[in-house]
């Protein structure tokens, strides 16, 4: 738990640290946060429950279908949702599109996505959702709400080559916890 509270003040101090700075500076502080919390990750000892079935798809998680089991750290995809990411399209952050409860910022909000996200695709766990909407995000856009209707390429579409299989293992496993 230490590493864990030392991280996060890191994190508050990148995040400040980046007030007021060009996007290169602060692709500087993001990397240097990332590889803080690769650094923490690594450190920490972890437990890899063996999965009951292979996910079978091109960027699917190790992942249990049935129990919908990620393997992945939820604390490092906390950090890695409020990340920034330079993208063909610039710079994006994930929280900066969507909420963590049910209000919509641009995207959707993601509370209860464990629930909603095993009936969104026929076939496909919440997990498998929520990797295939972050790698593919075109493939399925959520319906319209309130908010009116959702364009295609509204979400980049190349988090598939800056996200590491781990990356998206640890943002479903957060993601999943969202209550």
């Amino acid at each position: 738990m230490k590493r864990a509270g030392v991280f996060f003040v890191l994190l508050l101090v990148a995040i400040l640290a980046a007030c007021g700075r060009s996007a290169e500076e602060v692709a500087q502080v993001n990397q240097s946060v990332l590889t803080a919390g690769a650094a923490t990750r690594a450190a920490l000892p972890t437990a890899t429950p063996e999965p009951t079935s292979e996910v079978a798809t091109e960027s699917a998680p190790t992942a249990s279908a049935a129990t919908n089991e990620v393997v992945g750290d939820a604390t490092n995809g906390e950090v890695l949702f409020n990340a920034s990411f330079n993208t063909s399209a610039g710079q994006w952050i994930c929280a900066n599109c969507h909420s963590t409860g049910e209000n919509r910022l641009i995207g959707p909000g993601l509370a209860g996505i464990a629930e909603t996200g095993s009936t969104r695709v026929e076939g496909e766990t919440a997990v498998q959702y929520i990797i295939h909407s972050i790698t593919r995000p075109n493939d399925f856009i959520v319906p319209a709400d309130a908010g009116g209707p959702y364009p295609e390429n509204l979400m980049p579409q190349n988090y598939a080559d800056l996200l590491s299989e781990q990356d998206l293992n640890d943002l479903a496993a957060y993601l999943l916890s969202l209550e």
